[in-house]
């Protein structure tokens, strides 16, 4: 069988097309948007071979056209996805009933479509109702018309239903509470599309589905399954419409299964996926937790660019062979880190924290001379190490960070680390003493190439050390809002043991710190290099035991903890609504990553906090991702006539400074809120 989908650019067609492709059945199609065969609209989701672009079909040149492809391809079936709503009356009568009169008269089967309006007795005719009527009123002897309505997303364009709640558009939307329909999944349609056709069947028939459901609730369905935090509002038409009849074919599903296959479709064409294991590429993977649709958690999207605030779905999968777990879904870098917004320097105790650590470099290895440090922000670390006598050079990819650093006068590489970018570091440089990284190896999808690349780029005495968040401290803590899209990565100390042991590098101390809510400082070397430093302590295999102990480089024990997330967010939107019934004001102290995931996720959105405060000034007039919430800074708050009743400090792992420097609000009878590991009172209120 071969089918030719008239209209693949559409939304049913762009998914009957998915459908025959996962069905391996053979397609081509014909687009209505581009003679453009180059068009990126297009581009990796269609196979080019099969698409034939540009087809206008209300010029007859195009007609007999299709009808030479029918014929010199062997077109078993045509499915005609074509359809003018809104056009000029000769264009609406051209496309909804001449061309399917056109296509009935080849020698091929035919599936055409109606519209679920032409059943509607409270809705005053336009020309489209109209046209839709006279195609069911004519004889056609090959082709199955099927009168249905669907609704999905719009993988190209923006013309799906769910596309309005998805794309960053109005946070409002309104959801008509007497639009009563049973109109289908697009996806389950097309499936139910090419299983009619092995029947042959012709004539005309009704596809709904069994429930009927308004407008209103499928929108609030949809809102609560994508975790999307818009504000549905429920208005009404000026006269109800009810589409919801009996059909002939029923596909036996709720809407709650249909909105559940929604998501799943989105899911896997939105974005690619891992299907292997970053580290170890092994298949032993599998889903953990999904969080839903969420924005990138370091895009603080100026006022002006509020239309680019793109969300993606978040989900998270554990590799049972080398246990890392790791964020499913593959953004770009570029998309990631190219404008990053977090500059270290703007952070006293991170400041601080690294001026110790360049202490203890000097002091562990007086001998050493040569630092590379991979993904070195604004400079905050190489400043102390320089300034006590390494020879330090750096790599940032973030140009507007690097910029920072090299106006401090840093040897700056603004490029991502790679195997790529090393060979061209060393055969510049040579290899290094030491190289460092922190709290930058959650961040690389390429994580494997980089692994490698330090391994090529360290000399045969040379030492590895890097920190990153601590998975183990991450659950004890409660501390899911450290994950984001922008973090892939969430290390135990199995499985950087794991990793290492693959290059034969090894580890030869862990050490614990309190920066980021938990944080292990890891020192590698190469397995055949004995020289480490005599004050080191070889505790690798007490927290290997302490994490078998734990749970946590298991699956069972990483999805223990998920389980308390969802617990978590219904506590905190409980103890929320609390104070938004009794008319309070709320503001968040800390525009991090992790206040991101944190607001998005419980939906925390504009009903609730009317803006974000940030010590930052890269972040200062910007808006938080997703909830689009104004940032401004602490200079601002005290400059406030009103300030609000309460705050919550999203910053929490930085929560003694933060209270520090708000003493006078609370003086002022502010009252702040503490969100992790239990949202509570820093201070109970007098009530």
């Amino acid at each position: 069988m071969k089918v030719l989908i008239l209209g693949v650019d559409g939304l049913l067609g762009q998914n009957i097309y998915i459908s025959c492709k996962n069905k391996n059945i053979d397609v081509l199609g014909t687009t209505r948007v581009t003679n453009d065969v180059s068009n990126d609209l297009y581009e990796g989701f269609f196979d080019k071979n099969e698409i034939l672009y540009g087809f206008d079909f209300n010029e007859n040149k195009n007609l007999k056209e299709i009808e030479n492809i029918i014929h010199n391809n062997n077109i078993s079936v045509v499915i005609n996805c074509i359809k003018d709503t809104s056009g000029e009356a000769q264009s609406i009568f051209n496309l909804n009933v001449e061309l399917p009169k056109f296509l009935d008269q080849l020698d091929t089967y035919i599936i055409s479509f109606s519209s679920d309006s032409v059943i509607s007795v409270n809705r005053s005719e336009n020309d489209y109702i109209k046209s839709k009527k006279q195609l069911e009123s004519i004889k056609l002897k090959n082709t199955l018309l099927i009168r249905t309505t669907f609704w999905g997303f719009d993988f190209l364009g923006n013309r799906g239903l769910i596309n309005k709640l998805i794309e960053p558009t109005d946070i409002k939307l309104f959801g008509y509470s007497n639009y009563i329909f049973s109109g289908l999944y697009v996806g389950l349609l097309s499936n139910i599309i090419l299983n009619t056709i092995k029947e042959k069947k012709v004539g005309l028939v009704s596809v709904f589905c069994d429930e009927s459901i308004s407008k209103l609730d499928l929108l609030l369905l949809i809102n609560k399954r994508f975790n999307l935090n818009k504000i549905i509002v429920e208005k009404e038409l000026e006269e109800p419409v009810d589409y919801s009849l009996k059909s002939e074919i029923s596909p036996q599903k709720t809407y709650h299964e249909q909105i559940d296959m929604l998501y799943e479709d989105f899911k896997k064409y939105q974005v690619k996926s891992i299907t292997l294991c970053r580290q170890c590429h092994s298949s032993r993977i599998k889903e953990v937790f999904d969080f839903g649709v969420m924005p990138l958690a370091g895009n603080f999207l100026k006022k002006e660019d509020l239309s680019n605030d793109i969300k993606h779905t978040m989900s998270l999968s554990f590799c049972d062979k080398c246990k890392t777990l790791q964020i499913n879904e593959s953004l770009d870098p570029a998309k990631l880190f190219k404008d990053y917004r977090y500059a270290s320097s703007t952070i006293e105790a991170l400041k601080f924290h690294y001026i110790n650590y360049a202490k203890d470099l000097r002091e562990s290895f007086p001998a050493s001379k040569k630092i590379l440090e991979i993904g070195c922000n604004d400079g905050v670390f190489l400043t102390p190490l320089k300034k006590i006598g390494f020879n330090v050079l750096g790599v940032e990819p973030a140009t507007n960070i690097a910029n920072k650093a090299k106006d401090l006068g840093h040897n700056i590489i603004n490029d991502f680390f790679s195997t790529k970018t090393s060979a061209s570091i060393t055969e510049q440089y040579g290899k290094f003493d030491i190289i460092t990284a922190n709290n930058v190896l959650a961040h690389i999808e390429c994580i494997s190439d980089v692994f490698d690349a330090i391994k090529n780029s360290l000399n045969e005495r040379g030492f590895l050390i890097f920190e990153v968040q601590y998975l183990k401290e991450l659950i004890d803590k409660f501390q899911y809002d450290f994950i984001y899209h922008e973090h892939i990565f969430y290390y135990s100390i199995t499985a950087i043991n794991n990793i290492l042991k693959a290059r034969n590098m090894k580890i030869v101390q862990v050490k614990e710190n309190n920066m980021h809510g938990g944080t292990v400082r890891i020192y590698a070397t190469h397995s055949d290099n004995f020289h480490t430093p005599d004050n080191y302590i070889d505790n690798l295999n007490d927290y290997i035991l302490s994490e078998e102990m734990s749970g946590i480089a298991t699956f069972k024990g990483i999805e223990s903890f998920f389980s308390k997330v969802i617990q978590h967010k219904k506590e905190t939107m409980l103890f929320l609504n609390k104070i938004k019934k009794n008319k309070k004001t709320i503001a968040c102290y800390g525009a991090s990553g992790r206040s991101v995931t944190y607001a998005n996720y419980c939906g925390i959105d504009q009903s609730y906090i009317s803006y974000f405060i940030d010590d930052s000034p890269e972040r200062s007039g910007r808006y938080i991702p997703g909830l689009q919430i104004p940032i401004i800074t602490l200079d601002q708050l005290k400059n406030n006539k009103i300030l609000p009743d309460y705050i919550i400090i999203t910053a929490w792992t930085f929560k003694t400074d933060i209270i520090d420097k708000l003493k006078w609000y609370q003086k002022n009878g502010g009252i702040i809120i503490i969100p992790f590991p239990n949202i509570r009172f820093e201070v109970s209120p007098v009530l």
